[in-house]
């Protein structure tokens, strides 16, 4: 059969139109990436940038493998991409579109890894306990050769306390968990300060929520049972110090953009969070630069140094060695410290600054996964 002249024409259109189609879906990516038209946010928390070149050996060998990680993790319309796939697993096949991320009950998002620990599936071995009481050891000399005191603070993971909104089915090992096996043997065998504030979060959680539903992090509420708690533990070495009840602050309620765990799962548009805020009328307590002091408690950022100043102060200075969750506790501490530095170190022991301030406490603070993810080690001039 003889194929009319006419439909010639009309095939290479349309293998014109398909060629064109393709060409423009292999740029997409690369204008998206130039002009930043996906306005959906990615899993990332911070905007990356592209790596810098250097004429050097070190810089050579880095470049591409740093090319290719940002290029992975800045991909054109990666934001859109992530949100439709986190839509679709969310909303109709009813399961997490990543695998760090376990969807709860009534909308509560958790952390995979900090499972573990609420699971007593993963406890420390000997040698492993051994090393961490080695290296708290070694700070309480180190600071107790400069006169200043040191208190640990421990924050419970959500799953610690609002473990009623996992997904049923999971069962606890009988053995204890890494924070139990740390704190018991800190205390017996180095006799330092450590204040676990798991038991004080649970019995309080009928103050109101405490956690985020779509964060890792507690909320203002949480952090104020907990600075509390702080307040009250250190008034044992400075007696005019109390805590600033809950009454003296202000609670407003606002609908935000979802959490870091809704972030991972592309869904931090989709997933609003009501969040829970304490402002304080009566606040002294400044930033260094003279502002008032206002951090965010969902989706946290990392501010490395902070330095804050108050007129009120029943101790002179401190040190805050802190993770994300020091976030929400810097404004209700801060008003009781003459100068403090709050200092996220990624959990390594700050000797330098330490010893150039000499302060007149080291309050080290951190999340209960830290004893996971992190090895004991201290810095060169402890090991001395």
């Amino acid at each position: 059969m003889t194929v009319p002249s006419t439909s010639f024409p009309l095939r290479r259109r349309k293998a014109w139109v398909l060629s064109a189609l393709f060409v423009a879906l292999l740029w997409f990516p690369a204008l998206d990436l130039v002009f930043g038209i996906d306005k959906n946010p990615v899993r990332s928390r911070v905007p990356l940038t592209f790596p810098k070149f250097e004429l050097a050996l070190t810089t050579l060998q880095k470049f591409p493998g740093q090319v290719e990680w940002y290029l992975r993790n800045t991909m054109g319309f990666q934001g859109s991409l992530l949100r439709l796939n986190g839509l679709f697993k969310y909303h109709v096949l009813k399961t997490s579109a990543n695998p760090q991320i376990v969807l709860g009950k009534d909308g509560w998002l958790f952390l995979e890894e900090d499972i573990k620990d609420y699971r007593h599936v993963y406890p420390f071995k000997a040698q492993e306990l051994e090393a961490w009481v080695d290296v708290i050891a070694a700070r309480k000399r180190w600071l107790e050769a400069r006169g200043v005191r040191y208190l640990i603070v421990v924050c419970p993971d959500k799953e610690q306390v609002y473990g009623e909104y996992l997904p049923d089915g999971l069962k606890r090992a009988p053995a204890p968990s890494r924070v139990d096996q740390f704190v018991q043997a800190v205390r017996e065998q180095v006799d330092v300060e450590v204040l676990d504030l798991t038991d004080t979060l649970r019995a309080a959680k009928d103050q109101g929520r405490l956690y985020h539903k779509t964060d890792t992090h507690w909320n203002d509420l949480g952090a104020h049972v907990a600075y509390t708690a702080i307040v009250t533990q250190l008034a044992r070495h400075y007696p005019d110090l109390t805590p600033i009840p809950r009454s003296a602050w202000q609670l407003r309620e606002e609908s935000y953009p979802g959490g870091d765990l809704a972030r991972i799962l592309g869904l931090k548009l989709d997933l609003q969070e009501q969040a829970l805020l304490l402002h304080y009328p009566g606040a002294k307590a400044r930033l260094r630069s003279g502002t008032a002091i206002t951090y965010q408690t969902l989706d946290v950022g990392e501010n490395l140094q902070v330095e804050t100043t108050s007129p009120n102060a029943q101790i002179p200075s401190a040190v805050f060695m802190r993770d994300s969750f020091g976030e929400a506790l810097m404004p209700m501490l801060s008003e009781h410290v003459g100068q403090a530095q709050w200092l996220w170190t990624d959990y390594r022991f700050p000797a330098l600054e330490i010893d150039a301030m000499r302060p007149s406490i080291v309050v080290e603070q951190w999340v209960g996964r830290t004893l996971i993810n992190y090895k004991a080690e201290n810095p060169p001039q402890l090991q001395r």
